[in-house]
């Protein structure tokens, strides 16, 4: 019969996913080293100063489908390697996070990433500072369960709901620059 097997190793990548075991033979699985393929770089803040265990994560896919979590944290000098990258796998994203500093990302379009795109790919972070606020009705009564979105685009990555005072925070806010703060709730007209 046809057999599945899903085999992994930190490393490595497999070569042969489906094997036919003949005749009651153990199955024989390929697995190959991956060599050199890494996303590496340095985070630091607006001031050059080294960012430590910052959060650094692969968005990718291979042969189409969605690809595993890839990502990596910075050490005490702000570095990341995200190793084991597959020289296959099309990289559409690299995604830096941490908490009190804007989300950044650095995108790829639609190509295969070549391995010297991956290296010394840095980032510098911005402080973010958090909102908080109240969505009140034209009559001062708290709107519960209202969405509040950072930004005037409905893809905002900074989004919250209030609570049933009204009450809500957001933590991806610029600094240095004015926002736009939305609320917006079925049954309600800004």
């Amino acid at each position: 019969g046809l057999l599945v097997h899903e085999i992994t190793k930190e490393g490595y990548h497999v070569i042969f996913d489906e094997i036919r075991r003949r005749d009651g033979a153990p199955p024989e699985l390929e697995l190959r080293r991956l060599e050199g393929h890494a996303a590496t770089g340095v985070v630091r803040d607006v001031n050059m100063r080294p960012l430590r265990n910052v959060l650094v994560r692969l968005g990718y896919s291979f042969a189409g489908k969605p690809g595993n979590e890839l990502f990596a944290v910075t050490d005490s000098k702000g570095r990341y390697a995200v190793k084991w990258v597959h020289p296959e796998a099309i990289i559409d994203t690299i995604f830096v996070r941490l908490p009190g500093y804007l989300l950044q990302s650095r995108g790829f379009r639609n190509s295969r990433a070549k391995v010297d795109e991956l290296m010394n790919v840095d980032f510098k972070l911005e402080p973010s500072c958090k909102v908080i606020g109240r969505v009140l009705d034209e009559e001062g009564r708290p709107v519960a369960a209202a969405r509040v979105r950072l930004g005037k685009y409905v893809a905002s990555n900074c989004i919250s709901y209030t609570d049933a005072e009204g009450r809500f925070e957001l933590d991806q806010a610029v600094r240095s620059e004015p926002q736009m703060i939305v609320a917006e709730r079925r049954g309600f007209v800004l």
